[in-house]
């Protein structure tokens, strides 16, 4: 009988814990750039490409990357 009643009990901690950590809202999204108009804006110069990156709570940064910028970031393992 004991370990029925641990059972319930660790399974009903567990439960509490999962509803106490979840959402009560929609997540919300920063909208994201438009690379038409940030390409507009930064006007980059033949060979450069209009990149954004975003990093964890930190905004947008925008910036014409050359070939190799773009390589470092898409396969950094390379480097």
């Amino acid at each position: 009988m004991h370990k029925r009643t641990l059972a319930r009990l660790v399974g009903a901690a567990g439960l509490a814990l999962l509803v106490g950590c979840s959402s009560t809202g929609p997540l919300e999204f920063r909208p994201r750039p438009d690379i038409e108009e940030i390409a507009k804006q930064l006007d980059c110069p033949a060979g450069r490409t209009p990149t954004c990156i975003e990093r964890i709570n930190k905004p947008y940064s925008c910036y014409c990357a050359d070939e190799i910028a773009l390589e470092m970031i898409f396969e950094p393992y390379k480097y």
